[in-house]
């Protein structure tokens, strides 16, 4: 007798619905376990119980907790009947899996038994049909996940674009503030630096002076840049930067501190030295003034 690739087809399904079969039924067992045991379990404290707690603690409210056991036993059987419902459900459902398990094992007895001259043959074509499945399965695998990687590729393409869009328009946001502030401070008598961004460098240039002090003063130029294009809510110069600035630029930029709405904290040495209307706003905005009576620490570390 020659078998069809209908049959072999039939009996794939056979054994497929028997597999689905076994799983369902193992479930519904494992549900069944899990509210058999939670019908046993007993919450509400039991008296004896209750009567030893009042030996450890003789001033407990013992009517408090016989009300909240009294609720307890209350929600607990309303949970119990619920959970019977369950358990009576799931029990009808198995009875009518197995029943369906034990009819698909005669229809799969009965169709090998029709075939079990062939028996063999009938085993070699399910195998080779099982390959052909698999190998089925792996070649659309293969494609989703090309398709998948394509994707990924694309949207990198366009994640990239947008990095690219963003650090430029923030390069253009802040040169534009770098300027601003060289003007403030400097009135076009000095060209300002700029900076140079991309995804992943960035440049900052000076191409007029390469010195300490230019070093410095562009560095107060850049925070104070970021500073006003920013929520950054304040920011801290200390002394050094302005050790190698020529005094008009320090001016200046203590001008430009005092005139922003936010936050600002520096450290600055020998403000006798400013002009009149900057050591007025040092002084209007001290909050520590140091000298060499008044140290910020017990011992004089300069000496």
């Amino acid at each position: 007798m020659n078998l069809e690739e209908g049959e072999i087809l039939a009996l794939k399904e056979y054994r497929e619905e028997k597999s689905y079969l076994v799983r369902k039924i193992t479930s519904v067992a494992n549900r069944l376990n899990r509210i058999e045991r939670n019908i046993k379990n007993e919450f509400p404290l039991p008296n004896e119980n209750l009567e030893k707690l009042t030996e450890f603690f003789p001033n407990i409210k013992v009517k408090k907790i016989e009300d909240i056991n009294k609720f307890h036993i209350n929600i607990s059987q309303i949970l119990d009947k619920q959970l019977e419902n369950s358990l009576n459900v799931l029990k009808d459902e198995k009875r009518i899996l197995e029943t369906r398990l034990s009819d698909l094992d005669r229809k799969i007895d009965d169709f090998l038994y029709s075939f079990e001259e062939d028996n063999e043959l009938l085993n070699n074509l399910n195998s080779l049909y099982q390959k052909k499945y698999i190998l089925e399965t792996e070649n659309e695998s293969y494609e989703r996940n090309e398709a998948i990687k394509r994707d990924i590729s694309k949207k990198k393409d366009e994640i990239d674009k947008i990095k690219g869009q963003t650090v430029s328009e923030l390069n253009q946001i802040i040169n534009k503030s770098i300027k601003k502030v060289n003007q403030f401070i400097y009135q076009s008598t000095k060209k300002a630096p700029q900076l140079k961004l991309d995804i992943n460098n960035y440049e900052y240039i000076n191409n007029e002076n390469t010195g300490t002090g230019a070093a410095y003063k562009n560095l107060i130029l850049f925070d104070l840049a970021v500073f006003e294009t920013s929520e950054l809510p304040f920011i801290i110069h200390d002394s050094f930067l302005f050790k190698n600035i020529e005094i008009p630029a320090i001016e200046r930029i203590i001008e430009f501190y005092s005139s922003s709405v936010k936050q600002i904290f520096i450290a600055i040495d020998e403000a006798q030295k400013y002009k009149e209307e900057v050591k007025n706003i040092i002084q209007q905005n001290a909050i520590v003034l140091l000298d060499e009576s008044k140290t910020l620490f017990v011992k004089d570390w300069s000496k």
